[in-house]
């Protein structure tokens, strides 16, 4: 049988690769459909408004300009980060084929499978980088976004100029950016470790050997697989 620790790895690399599958075919819908999303929630809220009474059209106007507005701009930030996001996105599909690939070539001791994990725990790393680092960017200045639209909203309802209520809320937003920032860096960090670990194992010389040698330790383990216990 195959060696339990390369198990563990194929069915790792396995589970990595689908979900990255599932991240590129979410990525990319959502980059292609967030216009259409923004037209349709504009839209429902427009009907949302015409049901109300006219004396409190206005009012629920004024309303959902500013969340409107607001969804623009969260809207364009994330369109400057579009190259680097698109980028993203061809990596994590780049990789999440090799890691299947290698992975299913892998737990049939398919010669040089490990060439396969390999390159798709490389792109891993560098798509888990390259993700912290947009994600960040984009929540930071979305933050901006939010603070000024909330702070304008306090301000606008009564007992919105209290500085204790803002301070409070500021505070919250503030605790909550660092906590989705630490998530983002905690779990970017976590599976280039997983992958450095991965590739480590794989260039070991048992394993390098077994995917890169003339097949006689291959044939000792199929033997060994077939021999009745």
């Amino acid at each position: 049988m195959r060696p339990a620790g390369l198990t563990a790895v194929c069915i790792l690399s396995l589970v990595f690769g689908v979900l990255g599958g599932f991240s590129f075919v979410g990525g990319v819908m959502a980059t292609f459909l967030q216009p259409v999303i923004l037209d349709m929630t504009e839209w429902m809220q427009a009907k949302i408004v015409s049901a109300q009474p006219p004396q409190m059209q206005q009012q629920f106007n004024q309303q959902l300009a500013g969340q409107q507005q607001m969804m623009r701009e969260t809207v364009a930030v994330q369109r400057r980060w579009m190259p680097v996001m698109l980028g993203s996105l061809l990596i994590v599909g780049a990789a999440a084929v090799a890691l299947i690939v290698g992975a299913i070539k892998g737990l049939g001791l398919k010669p040089r499978a490990h060439h396969w994990l390999i390159a798709g725990m490389a792109a891993g790393i560098l798509h888990a980088l390259l993700s912290g680092y947009v994600g960040a960017g984009i929540q930071q200045e979305s933050q901006v976004i939010t603070m000024r639209y909330v702070n304008q909203t306090l301000q606008a309802s009564p007992g919105g100029a209290n500085p204790a209520a803002r301070a409070m809320t500021t505070n919250f937003a503030q605790a909550g950016t660092a906590i989705g920032m630490a998530f983002i860096f905690g779990w970017a960090l976590l599976k280039c470790g997983i992958y450095a670990v991965g590739i480590g194992y794989l260039l070991t010389p048992r394993i390098r050997q077994l995917f890169e040698g003339d097949g006689s330790e291959r044939a000792i383990i199929d033997a060994l697989s077939a021999k009745p216990s």
